[in-house]
């Protein structure tokens, strides 16, 4: 959710920018790009979630998934740094802020996502040791008593 609210937040703030005179118009044509980026797939991973209310409705779970907000989480420290180092948000405002937030949320999505896979995994390999036979315990079960 708050990578959707800094996807729109850098949108407004960032239409003045767009301009063919803009001093900074290459910054904001990568910034609106990766925004509205980000919020279609925020809003179809949402669209997702709602329609799959009956069956098992999953995020980005998985290798794939941690890949992906991986990628993201990379475009925007990528649009953090641009637009607050090199301009049009050099100073504090609207614009600065969502960009930071928005490369704070996905990286945090990032390693949320890899540490439930991670969870996940320990917990089926731990359900796996529960269903095999340990090899001691079938030589001592084979001998006599």
């Amino acid at each position: 959710m708050g990578l959707f609210c800094s996807s729109i937040i850098v949108i407004i703030a960032i239409v003045p920018w767009l301009g063919n005179d803009s001093l900074y118009r290459y910054e904001a044509i990568y910034t609106m790009c990766v925004s509205v980026v980000t919020l279609v797939m925020s809003l179809a991973l949402t669209f997702r979630q709602k329609t799959t209310k009956g069956r098992a409705a999953r995020g980005c779970e998985g290798v794939v998934g941690f890949v992906v907000l991986c990628i993201f989480a990379i475009m925007w420290v990528v649009l953090a740094s641009l637009t607050t180092f090199r301009g049009p948000f050099l100073t504090t405002g609207n614009g600065y802020f969502s960009s930071w937030i928005g490369a704070a949320c996905a990286s945090f999505a990032a390693f949320a996502s890899r540490r439930k896979s991670k969870a996940k995994a320990l917990a089926k390999s731990k359900k796996d040791e529960d269903v095999k036979p340990d090899a001691d315990w079938a030589e001592e079960d084979d001998s006599p008593v």
